[in-house]
């Protein structure tokens, strides 16, 4: 399920769909979530062919043509009171923006995008009687987006229309992936190997480390009595401070200090992918995870845990399984270069060009 890396699909002004707008609603990077990762290249990518904007509500100002910041509330008023009638895809989602996205709905064509499977637990969060009237208001969205069966088959849950629900690939290769900087490089120079993960920033699920950060040091603690390994954790964003400080204490109690380090700046993902000899996604649960895919398309070998569907590609464990998580990551080390030569790059799928014809179908 790895991609090839795609140019531009048009730069022929007459193709623009040039009679409705498109506005994405969702983040922009900073932070480097990979929502925000697929909203930037979306945005990108459809730019020279579609009348695009985003509009940006993260608060962070980021200074980019097409990009709007501003508040969710404002965002609601400006979308409904002074935006011609226009396609809204909403990348975000949360139970106070199911009301949004009705008003919107009698106003606009609106879709929404469920980046990970946790959207029925969210509108489940409080209440009963909450939840079954956000099933009401939810029915008036135009479409719904999803990234793999799994999540399909929990949208039917409040879609009584299915024809709605659809199925789209979030992911969007890099054309250039940008070089890490010199600190990382001195971890691959120094090092015998190199495995890196990721998070947006420190989330639970469930009462767990949504990310088995936990999980990942435990790992880097086995692996050292064996292999000289240093494990690069990029957290742009670390969230949950006092659990970031019971980490660090793990680490600590564990003396890999030196071998475990946390990458707290915003640096490019694909780019440490790239220079790794092995990436793990160790989540408990997921949506069709980025980081995978990116390192998959570099030709670098993955380990996922088993909480959703994967690429056929990626080699999986037993979710929250630390015993399992070594056992494959032993195996995966004794052999990568078999491992990487098992990794195809051979999808032609364009998934720019997919949002373009889903818009194109949508407009009246």
């Amino acid at each position: 399920m790895a991609h090839r890396i795609m140019g531009p699909f048009t730069n022929n002004k007459n193709d623009l769909i040039d009679h409705m707008k498109i506005i994405l609603v969702g983040i922009y990077p900073p932070p480097f979530g990979g929502v925000a990762v697929h909203l930037k290249r979306l945005l990108h990518g459809l730019k020279e062919s579609c009348q695009i904007s985003l509009i940006d509500v993260s608060k962070i100002d980021s200074n980019e043509e097409n990009v709007i910041n501003m508040t969710e509330s404002k965002m609601l008023f400006y979308l409904f009171f002074k935006q011609e009638k226009s396609i809204v895809h909403f990348h975000i989602f949360s139970v106070k923006l199911v009301m949004a996205l009705f008003l919107l709905s009698l106003r606009h064509r609106t879709i929404i995008t469920f980046h990970n499977e946790r959207f029925i637990q969210t509108l489940k969060s409080n209440g009963i009687l909450i939840f079954h009237f956000s099933k009401f208001l939810m029915n008036y969205v135009h479409h719904v987006i999803v990234l793999n069966d799994k999540c399909k088959k929990l949208a039917e849950q409040i879609i009584k229309d299915k024809t709605k629900i659809k199925i789209l690939p979030n992911f969007i290769p890099l054309q250039n992936v940008p070089s890490p900087n010199e600190e990382i490089i001195r971890f691959r120079k120094k090092h015998e190997f190199v495995l890196s993960s990721n998070a947006w920033k420190i989330c639970f699920y469930n009462g767990e480390d949504l990310y088995g950060i936990d999980l990942l040091i435990e790992l880097t603690k086995r692996l050292r009595l064996k292999y000289d390994v240093v494990f690069l954790f990029l957290l742009p964003d670390i969230g949950e401070m006092a659990y970031f400080n019971k980490l660090n204490k793990q680490i600590q109690n564990a003396g890999i200090k030196k071998h475990f380090i946390f990458i707290t700046k915003p640096v490019s993902g694909p780019g440490i992918w790239k220079i790794s000899d092995l990436v793990i996604r160790a989540t408990n649960t997921d949506g069709n995870s980025l980081s995978v895919l990116e390192a998959l398309s570099l030709n670098t070998p993955v380990i996922a845990s088993n909480c959703v569907e994967r690429p056929e590609q990626a080699i999986l464990f037993e979710s929250r399984n630390s015993d399992d998580l070594f056992e494959k990551t032993k195996y995966v080390l004794a052999n990568l270069e078999k491992h990487k030569k098992k990794i195809v790059n051979d999808s032609t799928e364009n998934t720019v060009e997919l949002y373009q014809k889903l818009y194109e179908e949508i407009t009246p």
